[in-house]
């Protein structure tokens, strides 16, 4: 379900937006490793996940999960909740679970979306975690 779902977000992406993807080089093949992307945009986290070859797991804020339709989309694509405001041991044993386990794993550093403007350039995050 979820590479049929990455699949036609991806026709979708390639079409509207035409992204370009930056970095892709320094994911290692098989290997667990942290994507900090950042996060400018509603359909950044889709758009990473959807460019990529290897599944993507993310950390997404708890507040995402409260309707039926949102808690039942974030279980088919491997979307895990997050408590922004606190120490969620929960999430970082996911976390280290997941990357223990050699996946990918994407959160935005920044914790939420910033907006870009003129005199604000994007961050180069070249932060990743192997194990």
């Amino acid at each position: 379900m979820r590479e049929f779902f990455r699949f036609l977000f991806n026709i979708y992406a390639t079409i509207m937006y035409r992204p370009k993807v930056v970095g892709k080089e320094n994911i290692p093949a098989g290997e667990g490793a942290l994507i900090c992307p950042n996060h400018i945009h509603a359909l950044d986290s889709v758009l990473v996940v959807a460019q990529s070859k290897r599944k993507i797991y993310c950390l997404a804020k708890h507040d995402l999960f409260n309707k039926g339709i949102a808690k039942w989309f974030a279980d088919v694509c491997g979307i895990y909740p997050i408590k922004r405001d606190s120490a969620d041991m929960h999430a970082i044993k996911i976390a280290l679970k997941l990357l223990k386990n050699k996946q990918l794993l994407m959160m935005f550093p920044e914790g939420t979306r910033k907006r870009l403007r003129k005199e604000n350039k994007a961050k180069e995050w070249s932060c990743y975690y192997c194990m």
